[in-house]
């Protein structure tokens, strides 16, 4: 490379500063190499930022100083890093190995798909500036007899969740990689930087932005493409997700299916907005991609840690297919969605629905307080088939529950009531097809128990809703079994059935935890008395008051007061 320097030439035609920097590249190259730090550019994006400073102040008195002063405190809080600590501190921790563990902890992970390469276990562990330590004592939640105190074991942190709090640029720059992928860095910053400085503090605030904010930084056609992101990415989404109310109300349904209401009774995310990363089209390719697997690998595959992570991407389309009005059947949403009727996909859904996972929820309760209660019932109850009762402590106390409900609500009947209206005891080994071959199955839920010959060892359990399976579990334990169907009430937006409504009210408040301040999972409204066969208005109550009763005098017992 040479440059004409005579004298001659200048002369004709005088060098201007940035035509003097020239004249030195042939040199600076050979000992630096290529000068990507100095090209010009960088410095015209460095001008930017003034650039928008003057634009926005309005005030030319002593520009320079003011200009100064305003980029030295940029330079500050840049300099400061993070205001805030990271929402999850660990200090010390080891490798998660589950089978390390004994069969309880197993259990009570093994829905939640942590693995040695993504998972640490620790004695402490720090959370929004609050220190937890094992054997400390938290308050894990409330109802209508108290709060509800737990025992810390273990802390088990997933490792993406020790991360920093997400801020207004992160959201920002989700929206650009979205709609200008191949954007540089830099660029980015720059457009991420111009906007706070504008004043951007919420996504929301991104919908006032104009083309003229954007102008030294982005070519038109790109300007066009951002400002239309800006305004329809969240706001769009919310449209199309939520163009329903979310009061109660009764939806048509054909002949052999369930009138489903469609309500937010106990729901934490009712119907959510789809995750800030994805739109319409990519929650529904990933819903394609789940059936897609499912033809492959079939049932097999729910236990696939990719399923379930899609399975969680697309959580906010399944609300929404499963509040339509009118309410699809279950046939129609088991094609959609055939891993949503799996045990796996039937917990993780209502975990993400209610913020509660109904497993862990169900065990934690029948260790700390299951004992309890079946002491309580059996001295209500003298009926001898229920006191012989034998088997799994959990379905125990379902019987008993059933018994007692049935007792207390009709003094003068003394027969036992048929657990069939929650649960069939088949002692057969069956399949899903011989089941609805040789039952007449309800439109209600119903779990129904397969057991050996014995009458006694159980087998496996499946789930039916509106006269036919729709879920089978491997597991031999009554208990996932129980989560599984309650679970399918929250899912589907299924009313109890009044035969069995309180005992899974019971369930509900004991057992679960989900005690909302208002509405109840139970019919409303004008209703057949079973006393004089006549419609009567049935009080508006947030919980019966037959299990109200009993929660009270259960707990009474816990604390020895009767």
């Amino acid at each position: 490379m040479s440059i004409c320097t005579s004298e001659s030439r200048l002369s004709d035609h005088p060098l201007k500063p940035k035509h003097h920097y020239l004249n030195h590249y042939p040199e600076l190259i050979v000992q630096f190499g290529p000068l990507i730090h100095l090209w010009t550019l960088r410095f015209e994006s460095k001008d930017t930022y003034f650039k928008q400073c003057a634009r926005r102040l309005h005030n030319f008195k002593n520009l320079c100083g003011t200009l100064a002063e305003r980029h030295q405190l940029f330079q500050s809080f840049l300099s400061a890093g993070t205001l805030f600590p990271p929402s999850v501190v660990v200090e010390k921790g080891t490798e998660f190995i589950v089978g390390d563990y004994n069969d309880k902890i197993r259990q009570s992970v093994a829905h939640l798909n942590f693995d040695h390469l993504n998972t640490l276990i620790s004695h402490d562990v720090t959370v929004k500036g609050t220190t937890y330590k094992s054997n400390m004592f938290v308050v894990v939640g409330h109802n209508d007899d108290g709060l509800v105190v737990g025992k810390i074991k273990k802390a088990v942190i997933h490792k993406n969740s020790a991360v920093f709090m997400s801020s207004i640029g992160d959201e920002i720059k989700v929206i650009i990689l979205k709609t200008l992928p191949n954007l540089s860095e830099d660029t980015q910053k720059q457009i991420i930087t111009a906007l706070e400085i504008s004043g951007v503090e919420s996504t929301e605030d991104l919908k006032y932005v104009q083309q003229d904010d954007l102008r030294d930084l982005l070519p038109v056609i790109q300007q066009r493409k951002l400002l239309k992101a800006f305004k329809m990415g969240k706001y769009y989404q919310y449209s199309v997700f939520l163009s329903r109310t979310l009061k109660r109300h009764q939806t048509s349904r054909r002949s052999g299916q369930l009138q489903r209401p469609t309500d937010s009774y106990g729901c934490t995310q009712f119907q959510p907005d789809p995750p800030p990363e994805e739109t319409n089209e990519t929650v529904e390719q990933k819903r394609q991609q789940l059936v897609n697997i499912y033809r492959q690998e079939g049932i097999q595959g729910s236990e696939r840690a990719e399923v379930i992570n899609l399975m969680k991407t697309t959580f906010c389309l399944q609300r929404n297919h499963i509040n339509q009005t009118p309410a699809p059947s279950i046939e129609d949403l088991k094609i959609q969605w055939p891993y949503l009727f799996t045990p796996r996909g039937l917990y993780c859904h209502f975990e993400l629905l209610t913020d509660i996972s109904v497993l862990r929820a169900l065990e934690l309760s029948i260790e700390e307080c299951g004992q309890g209660i079946e002491k309580y019932l059996r001295t209500k109850l003298k009926n001898k088939d229920v006191q012989s009762e034998d088997g799994e402590l959990t379905l125990c106390i379902i019987q008993l529950l059933m018994q007692y409900f049935f007792v207390y609500n009709d003094c003068t009947c003394n027969s036992i009531l048929n657990l069939d209206t929650v649960v069939h005891v088949l002692q057969m080994s069956a399949t899903a097809a011989d089941v609805e071959r040789t039952l007449t199955l309800p439109t209600s839920p119903r779990l129904i128990l397969l057991v050996a010959g014995d009458g006694v060892t159980l087998g496996h359990w499946m789930i039916s809703i509106e006269s036919q399976v729709i879920c089978e579990g491997i597991q031999k334990t009554f208990i996932t079994g129980l989560a599984a169907v309650f679970a399918t009430y929250y899912v589907f937006n299924l009313q109890y059935q009044e035969e069995a409504a309180r005992t899974l009210e019971f369930v509900q408040s004991r057992l679960i935890g989900i005690n909302p301040e208002r509405g109840r999972k139970t019919s409303q409204g004008k209703v057949v008395s079973k006393k004089t066969g006549k419609l009567v208005h049935k009080k508006a109550t947030t919980v019966n008051p037959h299990v109200a009763t009993l929660l009270k005098n259960v707990m009474d017992f816990e604390w020895g007061f009767i």
